[in-house]
């Protein structure tokens, strides 16, 4: 099972807590360190860490607008593509795409979903959120650029 705290220790990144207004998670580049915000559950920190260290390997550097600094993200509000800018975007859905690939195979993701009644208990099996589960599910056939629309239950 991929493991986002060893792969953030390996890659010298310290993890830190503190209550967050408008994202679940920042990247903060120059001080190595990824911001959590606190009350995540711990599937939710999960998959919240996969999404930023997705950014950290992409050397993502900038905020919405372009502008320089840290590279906030992970939060069902901020997930909507159709409030931020094409760049910023494309940015979120490549490490949600890449995040989810990491979190969970197609193949464990299509057999749980087809044992289950809803997409909730699924995730909860697989050990990931909802919308890491659409995202996984949206992009196991192929290349697709397409952003995923957040689900009404994302981080719940």
């Amino acid at each position: 099972m991929y493991d986002p705290f060893g792969e953030l220790a390996r890659l010298g990144v310290h993890v830190r807590r503190a209550n967050l207004r408008a994202a679940w998670a920042v990247w903060v580049p120059h001080k190595r360190a990824i911001v959590l915000t606190t009350g995540l559950s711990r599937i939710e920190e999960r998959c919240v860490l996969a999404h930023q260290i997705e950014h950290i390997l992409a050397d993502d550097r900038c905020l919405a607008g372009g502008i320089p600094g840290p590279v906030g993200g992970w939060h069902p509000d901020l997930k909507d593509p159709r409030g931020l800018d094409p760049g910023t975007a494309l940015r979120e859905h490549l490490a949600d795409r890449a995040a989810a690939a990491k979190l969970v195979d197609g193949h464990s993701a299509r057999s749980v979903l087809a044992c289950v009644e809803r997409p909730s208990e699924a995730a909860e099996l697989l050990d990931i959120t909802e919308h890491m589960l659409a995202v996984r599910l949206a992009h196991q056939g192929g290349v697709d650029h397409r952003p995923v629309a957040p689900t009404p239950t994302m981080g719940a």
